[in-house]
C-alpha cells in the first residue's frame, strides 16, 4: 500500500511516496492530493531529511530507496551522486565522465526518469 507525505518548500510542494517502507518517489507537484496518511515512519523520516536539506544542513540523504534501474541509468545516477554538492554539469560533461562521450541525450533521458527529484542517493 502506498503511503504519502507532503512538504511545502520555497520552491514548491513536494510529494513523497513510500511503498513497503521504501521511498519510491519524491517529486514536485502542483496540488496536494486527497489527504493521505503521512504518519508512516519512512514518510516521516524522508520529510525530516528534506526539511534539513532545505535548511542547508544536509546534502546526502540516508533513506531506504526502492528503484528499478537499468544498468545505464544506474551508471548515470551513480556518477551524478559523485558530483560535488552545489556544482553544475551539463549532459555532455556527464556523458564524458561515464565513458560515453556521445551519449549526452541518453544521459538526459536517464536523468529525466529519476523519480527522486532532489534526493542524492548512491545506489
Amino acid at each position: 500500500m502506498k503511503k504519502y507525505g507532503y512538504l511545502t518548500t520555497k520552491i514548491g510542494l513536494i510529494e513523497i511516496i513510500v511503498v513497503a517502507e521504501q521511498v519510491v518517489k519524491v517529486s514536485f507537484v502542483n496540488t496536494r492530493q486527497v489527504a493521505k496518511d503521512s504518519s508512516n515512519i519512512a514518510v516521516v523520516n524522508c520529510l525530516k531529511q528534506l526539511a534539513i536539506y532545505f535548511d542547508k544542513k544536509l546534502s546526502d540523504f540516508n533513506l531506504p530507496i526502492a528503484l528499478k534501474w537499468t544498468p545505464f541509468q544506474e551508471l548515470v545516477w551513480s556518477k551524478t551522486c559523485t558530483i560535488q554538492f552545489g556544482t553544475n554539469l551539463n549532459y555532455q560533461e556527464l556523458a564524458q565522465k561515464i565513458g560515453y562521450p556521445k551519449a549526452s541525450m541518453a544521459v538526459g533521458s536517464a536523468l529525466s526518469k529519476n523519480p527522486l527529484a532532489i534526493i542524492r542517493h548512491i545506489p
